[in-house]
């Protein structure tokens, strides 16, 4: 029994399937998401194959060569980040600036951007079989599609508020599960891809071109590649000392063996090529109204409307922009869109350094800006906390004459007192903050126990008698050059001392509180920095994110009665059936009046003739539901049937034991009474 379901389920896979499909055909047509760079559902239906394997809607183009063409690319810039597979966005330039900017390889570049003296070589070599161009005008949608693109016209049509919030609720779910693209032609073949972070004041006599030849050699050398790209030793070594940190990805073929070679992997290219280059059309682009006949045109234009300005939302909502130059102290980790402006140097600062004064000198502490214990003009000193008073008891003996002792008791005692300046309105110069650390709390800045580069560590000592009793703090005056990074800093405050920008024990609003630990005198000590700062990593926000779902009410169309009924609905089960079963009679009724569209213009209005026709329409349009019907009454019962039977039968050759209080199936085991 269990060889014959085998061999009926082999059956239907080969009558289903096409031999010698060609590979990547069935990419064609694919929804995109132009930000992630992530496959969506399939738009385009394809099908059709011919004797070659190949739908006939779409053309292959056969590769002169299979030779590896090779590209080196120096990213030492967020904005000059382009992705491997070189994806091309036709009628599209407005994505083009934040396009892939959610990829994976551009999160691994941005991670090392905001270091102004990194690079990243990235060396692509690309090996082309063949291309596939499919013919937009005669590609049709997939059924999945033309169904959600029929709910949202039909909600259109209705031209009620409650309609046309299910319309915008139904687009932005079109346009999270198809993307806002449609693939409309791929290059197949393979990608050998190896991405080098160099550190570029490790390179002595650095310039552009022998960059490129190592990093060409670098690549051919991991590869295994034959051909023409040397370099001298000395730029080899100099290039493999300046490396911090490699990434390889490897698209197409077989996985790359143990020490294996370019020539082994090229030879598996055939057999399982890749998506190389691909080439994507807005949807809205590749819509037209003869693929929706039964649907009025006022009514399509909206709907073409609709996608595109839910399209262009969503592009708003991922925009982010801000300085995207790692040369600024304004460089903004959440950018994806460069601003110049924002790079610019004459921004407020409202953070002006700190200073401690003590009557010891290993507390004392002077301002970098002002090399004085005293704030830069314009700024006001806060103090962290009251005068803390440090004091030990000193019991020290010796011995005095022959057979004596001779002992002394004294107190020694120092005061201190930590000021941080700030200034609420701000002002043009000032100090740059990149964060603080102690033993116990990471650089939040860094993920580490270090300040960013160019800063100075600037160290609080708490104990005269233990240095390391103390906090960093990591400043840079506003001139002092090349800086990598600064935080937006919100004020300070403690258990002692409320924030001066809130008069509260709390971060202002767009600010979040870092806590240093209780290491400040046993209390503890918070900064404040603005919450774009610290994210690393952007957030792709979807299509709709944040909208509220439409009441459930739905109106549907009854043929019978010529009206339009509404139905109120509280589950959501039986919303979605009742939603379904009614759209699926407004559907019949639209291509029936579609189809008899000429006939009942010749009619007279309040003739029997036409309601005799309306009445066999009407049938007409139940019939194959009344079919399908008939069918599932009795295929149901019958596989139940067959089901039970087959249990029944292998229950009884397994000798199996169903216990009722475990709820499991017990084979072949001795029961006791503890089961």
């Amino acid at each position: 029994m269990r060889i014959s379901i085998v061999v009926f389920l082999i059956l239907i896979w080969y009558c289903g399937c096409t031999p010698n499909q060609v590979g990547g055909t069935h990419k064609v047509g694919l929804g995109m998401n132009p930000f992630t760079m992530d496959k969506k559902m399939q738009v385009w239906a394809i099908e059709n194959y011919n004797e070659e394997g190949l739908p006939e809607s779409i053309i292959k183009f056969n590769s002169p060569s299979s030779q590896m063409s090779m590209e080196v690319e120096i990213i030492d810039h967020l904005t000059n980040v382009t992705n491997s597979k070189h994806y091309k966005m036709e009628a599209s330039a407005h994505y083009m600036s934040i396009g892939g900017s959610f990829s994976t390889s551009y999160d691994y570049i941005h991670k090392y951007m905001s270091k102004s003296h990194y690079k990243v070589a990235q060396i692509t070599g690309n090996v082309e079989l063949y291309q596939l161009q499919a013919q937009i005008n005669e590609m049709k949608f997939s059924t999945a599609f033309t169904a959600l693109a029929d709910k949202i016209m039909w909600s259109i049509q209705k031209n009620t508020t409650r309609s046309e919030e299910l319309s915008i609720y139904l687009t932005d779910k079109l346009l999270s599960m198809f993307g806002t693209h449609v693939t409309t032609g791929l290059t197949l073949g393979g990608t050998c891809q190896k991405l080098d972070v160099i550190d570029s004041t490790m390179w002595s006599d650095y310039n552009e071109h022998d960059f490129s030849v190592s990093a060409k050699a670098s690549f051919a050398s991991y590869f295994s590649i034959s051909g023409s790209y040397s370099a001298s030793s000395t730029q080899l070594q100099q290039y493999s000392n300046s490396k911090k940190d490699t990434q390889v990805y490897i698209t197409g073929g077989a996985p790359w063996p143990v020490n294996g070679t370019y020539n082994e992997w090229l030879k598996t290219l055939s057999v399982s090529p890749a998506v190389i280059n691909a080439v994507f059309y807005p949807i809205s682009y590749v819509i037209s109204y003869e693929q929706f006949p039964y649907i009025d045109r006022v009514t399509f234009r909206r709907f073409i409307e609709l996608i595109e300005n839910r399209t262009a939302l969503n592009i708003l909502q991922n925009t982010h922009y801000g300085c995207m130059d790692p040369d600024s102290p304004n460089f903004d980790y959440s950018a994806n869109v460069n601003d110049p402006n924002r790079c610019k140097y004459d921004i407020k600062e409202r953070f002006g350094g700190l200073f401690q004064v003590s009557d010891n000198p290993a507390l004392q502490l002077t301002n970098e800006l002002t090399q004085d214990y005293a704030c830069p003009e314009g700024y006001t000193a806060y103090p962290l906390q009251n005068p803390v008073k440090h004091g030990r008891h000193h019991h020290d003996c010796h011995r005095c004459w022959v057979f004596s002792h001779c002992c002394h008791n004294w107190d020694e005692s120092y005061t201190s007192q930590l000021y941080v300046c700030l200034n609420k309105d701000g002002t043009k110069t000032g100090e740059f903050f990149g964060g603080a650390f102690n033993k116990q709390i990471k650089n939040e800045i860094m993920d580490g126990f270090s300040c960013p580069d160019g800063y100075y560590d600037h160290y609080v000592r708490y104990d005269p008698w233990d240095s390391s009793k103390g906090t960093h703090f990591c400043v840079a005056p506003f001139d002092s050059g090349n800086i990598d990074t600064g935080v937006h800093v919100g004020g300070f405050f403690s258990t002692f001392k409320p924030n001066p920008f809130t008069n509260k024990y709390v971060c202002p609003k767009g600010y979040r509180r870092v806590s240093l630990g209780n290491t400040f005198f046993g209390k503890e000590l918070v900064y404040c920095i603005g919450i774009d700062d610290m994210q690393g990593k952007i957030q792709y926000i979807p299509p709709g994110y944040g909208n509220e779902i439409p009441s459930l009410v739905d109106y549907y169309y009854v043929l019978s009665q010529k009206q339009w009924l509404q139905v109120n609905i509280t589950v959501q089960e039986s919303y979605d059936e009742q939603y379904q079963n009614s759209y699926a009679m407004y559907q019949s009724y639209l291509k029936a009046s579609a189809k008899n569209k000429g006939n009942d213009d010749n009619n007279k209005p309040n003739s029997n003739s036409n309601d005799d026709k309306n009445d066999k329409s009407s049938k007409k349009v139940y019939s194959h539901s009344s079919t399908s019907t008939i069918l599932i009454a009795v295929f149901i019962p019958l596989a139940a049937i067959a089901s039970l039977v087959t249990l029944f039968i292998l229950n009884k050759k397994r000798k199996n034991k169903f216990d009722p209080e475990k709820g499991r199936i017990l084979q072949n085991h001795n029961f006791s009474d503890e089961d």
